[in-house]
Parts: C-alpha cells; structure tokens; sequence
C-alpha cells in the first residue's frame, strides 16, 4: 500500500514526473492530434497521420541534458507503441519479425502477469511498462492504470553519484528509520473493536524528489 502510494506521487496523474511544469521547457512535450500515437481506448490504428514514435523518442534523448537509459509508460501507451508500423519497422531492422511479435504479445497479456514487463531496444535503452491500477472513481466501480497516457524518460545513474558529473532525474530521500531500511513495523493488541486482534502499523517517511529537469524528458497527449 505504501509503495502503490509513492507510486501515485510519482508517477500518478500530476505526479511528480508526470507534470510538465516540473521539466525544463526544451524537456517535456506535448503531441498534436495529428501526431498521437493512436487512440485513448488504446488502439493503435488511430494514431495520426504524421504520428512517429520513434522520432519523439528520439527528439526527447537529444534534448536530455545526460543520456536517456530509460522509459516507463503504461500498457495502454505501450499497446500503442508496439502496434505502431514505424516501431514494428524499428524492431525488424534490429530483431526480425519474430522477436517483434514476441513483445507485442508480451504487453498485450500484461493483466496476467503479477509485475511489470520490461523489453529493451536498440539505441533507445529499456522501457518498463507500469501495469499498476487504482480505482478511478468515488464509487470504486471502475480502475485505471495509476501512470496517465504519457511517456517518461529519465537518466539512472548507476549506485550513489560521487561527483558532479552524473545525476538522476529523480531521487526517492527516505529516511531510513530504527531498522535501517526505510520501513518500520510494530504490532500493538487491539481489543477495541470487534474480537479483538493484533494491529500492525507500517512507518515510512521519504521525500520524491526531481533533481533535473533537464535530464530526461516527458511526452504528453501520446493517446488523443
């Protein structure tokens, strides 16, 4: 639960990541209708007429400040994305037909698999396609993807950063707490209610953090 709720920080609809505002102008874009990447059922053979996947990944890697080794969008943007003619055409220059058809699969039965699914493409890096849901709406009848329709990129340095030469897009600052390692739990009894039970109480404190916005890059309005 406390991990679903960074996520929505995050990646969330006007999340961390996912607000334009918080990137540097020349990072983050937002798409013409004539250049979505298909539709907002998820249906690739909508996209626009000018619409090309790979050149807005592209033009968002020339504009990132520190290389790009890394994308999330979510299943529907990635449906899309996978479907589309000039990302099949990318694949088969690089893998061939089959390993093409393999991802596309791979993506397309995301709900039956408990994690995410990452696939990685030549001269672009690795993308993960963020499968979270929660309810999107008061009555609690109907979920959506936690991540909205857009493409992140971001820079992940390996380990700590020593130096000014490298720097992540985002950091997570969590404090580490008694047991060292972000998390806390107790268990209280807790005979107030009912028959009485044991209470468990989960402690976490952190602060997401973007720490550029000028390494990596966002692309709004993918599904119109």
């Amino acid at each position: 639960a406390i991990n679903m709720d960074l996520e929505l920080d995050v990646l969330g609809a006007s999340g961390l990541l996912t607000t334009s505002g918080n990137w540097n102008a020349n990072n983050t874009t937002a798409l013409a209708a004539s250049y979505a990447w298909g539709d907002t059922s998820g249906n690739a053979s909508n996209s626009g007429a000018n619409s090309d996947p790979i050149a807005d990944l592209q033009a968002r890697i020339i504009a990132s400040a520190q290389r790009i080794n890394g994308w999330m969008m979510n299943p529907r943007v990635a449906l899309c994305f996978l479907s589309h003619p000039k990302v099949r055409d990318f694949m088969r220059q690089w893998y061939g037909d089959a390993a093409a058809q393999q991802m596309a699969r791979q993506v397309a039965d995301v709900n039956m698999d408990a994690g995410a699914i990452d696939f990685t493409l030549p001269l672009l890096g690795s993308f993960r396609i963020n499968t979270g849901r929660v309810e999107s709406n008061a009555a609690g009848t109907t979920t959506d993807y936690i991540m909205p329709d857009v493409v992140i990129g971001v820079t992940q340095p390996p380990g700590v950063p020593t130096n000014g030469e490298r720097i992540a897009t985002a950091y997570n600052f969590r404090r580490k707490g008694p047991a060292g390692v972000g998390f806390y739990t107790r268990e209280v009894r807790f005979d107030a209610r009912g028959a009485g039970g044991t209470l468990i109480i989960v402690e976490e404190a952190s602060i997401p953090t973007m720490t550029s916005g000028i390494c990596g890059g966002m692309i709004a309005d993918v599904l119109q």
